[in-house]
């Protein structure tokens, strides 16, 4: 089972395909594209990748974003990258940074003061980058 097609274009191939089969044909993602946009997915690809799609009395994707930012808060925050990933999810979902904020603020009795200062610092950083682009 040998491809010319290195597995990150394989892996691309397949989410390109299957959201061309759920009628997202303007939906193209190409390793340059990914690369380009950093590793935030378009609003309409995560509602349908983790939203309801599929059960339709489930959590949608914001909720579900809420959730992995609380066990990420709730566990010190062992990666910044994780947290950075979560927060520009729900900016693209359309979450404001106020919510945001007083989403981290709540979790705060679960995170301490050093994880609660820093992820305030970054979701501000975050906001001020996509003000600027």
């Amino acid at each position: 089972m040998s491809s010319d097609q290195n597995p990150y274009e394989q892996m691309f191939s397949f989410v390109n395909e299957v959201f061309k089969n759920a009628g997202m044909d303007n939906y193209d993602l190409s390793v340059d594209e990914y690369a380009k946009r950093g590793p935030t997915m378009p609003k309409e690809a995560m509602e349908f990748l983790f939203g309801n799609t599929f059960n339709k009395l489930g959590l949608d994707a914001k909720t579900k974003l809420f959730l992995t930012l609380a066990g990420v808060l709730a566990q010190g925050m062992q990666s910044e990258q994780v947290l950075r990933q979560t927060i520009r999810h729900l900016r693209e979902a359309e979450v404001s940074a106020e919510n945001i904020s007083e989403a981290i603020m709540l979790l705060s009795l679960f995170s301490g003061p050093l994880v609660t200062t820093k992820a305030l610092k970054i979701t501000h950083e975050i906001s001020e980058e996509l003000k600027d682009s």
